[in-house]
């Protein structure tokens, strides 16, 4: 007999929103969704945040690709407690350098004659 499956969210249990004004230091709302009650913490620069808040900041489902950009170098972390963090000012400044993804339909096309 095969264990049961759980059903996956659909979405991640954390929700962030970018505080930011001209010229500001980077800074959020961290929103967390633990048994139907939510729980909000302010984060500034210097904060750490866990590796669901971090996909939650960049705009991606999967923890995983957080792991990869930590693996490659492109984001700063630390351990704690066998816990992977990440300061907001890493997560910002990734933000602002990253080329955002191009579909292959869109743009210039490339003809072979």
């Amino acid at each position: 007999m095969s264990p049961r499956a759980r059903p996956r969210p659909p979405t991640l249990p954390v929700d962030f929103y970018w505080k930011n004004g001209p010229g500001a230091a980077p800074a959020g709302i961290v929103v967390r969704k633990l048994k139907g009650a939510q729980y909000e913490r302010r984060v500034g620069p210097r904060d750490l945040l866990d590796v669901h808040e971090v996909a939650a900041a960049l705009g991606t489902r999967h923890a995983f690709s957080v792991y990869r950009l930590v693996w490659e170098g492109r984001l700063k972390a630390t351990r704690r407690q066998g816990h992977l963090l990440i300061p907001l000012a890493s997560v910002a400044e990734y933000r602002a350098t990253r080329r955002p993804r191009r579909r292959p339909g869109s743009g210039e096309r490339w003809f072979i004659n």
